[in-house]
């Protein structure tokens, strides 16, 4: 039984990274970010089901950057699953809309360090929405910056574009 919760753990983080677009070069470089220190602080995941729960702690990395530290946890038959991920992150903005862009860092090995973007927004409760871009869209892999930047400039209205919701309260 165990071992059938692990293998079905690890399938659905597959098939959530499958979703999201990866890629080796960021939408821009980190001179270009702005920093965003409404997103400094300890998230809690609101939307998911009683057995899961994600917390996210955002910190100041330095004035353009931010280090990500998300986990996961998930109960199931008195045992608990969790799953850590540190990342650096930066924020860039794409005609007035916040863009993350998010690398994990938790390899030594470039090509196991790829970016994930993440559109994200308040609302009035302070609630944060991330929203991820999907691959759905893109069709070949985006060799430039600059490139990833245009296409993602383009689509950026489109619903298409993104992944569902994720939303987070702030606990700190």
């Amino acid at each position: 039984m165990r071992f059938l919760f692990k293998v079905s753990l690890v399938l659905a983080i597959f098939l959530l990274l499958t979703g999201c677009y990866d890629s080796e070069v960021p939408m821009a470089p980190v001179k270009d970010a702005v920093f965003d220190a409404k997103l400094i602080g300890k998230w809690k995941q609101i939307d998911t089901k009683d057995d899961e729960t994600s917390h996210m702690v955002i910190l100041n990395f330095n004035d353009r950057e931010y280090f990500v530290r998300f986990m996961t946890m998930e109960k199931r038959n008195w045992s608990v699953s969790t799953d850590v991920y540190l990342c650096r992150a930066y924020t860039i903005m794409v005609d007035g809309v916040a863009f993350c862009n998010v690398q994990y860092i938790s390899s030594n090995e470039k090509d196991k360090r790829p970016f994930m973007f993440f559109r994200y927004s308040f609302s009035k409760e302070g609630i944060l929405t991330w929203r991820l871009i999907s691959n759905d869209l893109i069709k070949t892999k985006i060799k430039t910056s600059k490139e990833l930047y245009a296409f993602i400039k383009k689509n950026v209205n489109n619903e298409k574009f993104y992944g569902k919701p994720l939303k987070f309260r702030k606990l700190i």
